[in-house]
């Protein structure tokens, strides 16, 4: 869970970690990047507007890269999507986008759906 808001964070981070999830937290892009990439990383929950390094261009790295291009990458952006526009999803290749603020349960659902069913990792 990569998100510079302390509040968004803990709650985020709590809510997977009652749901049976093990987190990494990361409070900037760029330590985001290197928690992604050290291993056993499973989802990228990402933040685009980020310190340091931005969510998009994480989630861009993490997809030019062979060697982490299967990991799915769900970015949450306060920014709106323009209708007709490129989405934001689209201009960094991540597998899914939630608009901020989001309910919990739908980024619960979305979790589960991007790691697939019985992944508590």
């Amino acid at each position: 869970m990569v998100e510079d808001t302390a509040n968004i964070r803990r709650l985020v981070v709590g809510v997977l970690k009652s749901r049976g999830y093990d987190v990494v937290e990361s409070d900037d892009g760029a330590d985001g990047w290197v928690k992604a990439t050290a291993g056993g990383v499973d989802l990228v929950l990402l933040d685009a507007m980020l310190p340091r390094k931005t969510g998009f261009e994480v989630c861009s790295d993490l997809k030019k890269d062979a060697r982490f291009s299967g990991i799915p990458v769900l970015l949450l952006s306060a920014v709106a999507e323009e209708p007709g526009s490129v989405g934001l999803k689209e201009k960094c290749g991540a597998d899914d986008f939630l608009a901020k603020p989001f309910r919990i349960q739908e980024l619960v659902e979305r979790v589960e759906r991007l790691l697939g069913p019985g992944r508590r990792e």
